[in-house]
């Protein structure tokens, strides 16, 4: 082997090294990879279908929190929208609540008002736009 191609092999073992560690730390299976997944914007939940609730029992809830969840969409300065979460793909007839936010700051202060992992007594999913 020359040269050239050691220095390939090795230059090809760093990058799968990093991509793998890189992926591995910013899985949602970890909590090392939520706590950095927060401040990029997505914030999943891990429940499981059955445990979901239906999307007419979401809505129903906001409507009956609707002060509260005004008080979510001033959160920022761009706006919040915090509406029905569409997990129909994943969970046929089951729903959560979904919040877009524009700003990593606006993440926190809504972090802050929920408080925990579920709003309402529902879990919620969150992304940064």
């Amino acid at each position: 082997m020359n040269r050239i191609t050691i220095y390939l092999i090795c230059a090809a073992s760093s990058a799968f090294l990093f991509v793998g560690s890189w992926s591995l730390a910013f899985s949602s299976e970890n909590a090392f990879g939520r706590l950095l997944k927060a401040p990029y914007g997505v914030q999943q939940h891990d429940y499981a279908c059955q445990d979901l609730p239906s999307p007419q029992t979401v809505s129903r809830i906001l409507m009956h929190n609707a002060a509260r969840v005004q008080e979510i969409q001033t959160a920022g300065r761009g706006g919040v929208l915090v509406s029905v979460g569409d997990v129909q793909g994943r969970c046929p007839g089951k729903a959560d609540i979904f919040i877009m936010y524009g700003s990593f700051n606006t993440g926190q202060k809504i972090l802050e008002l929920i408080g925990g992992k579920e709003l309402f007594g529902i879990p919620y999913t969150m992304w940064l736009t």
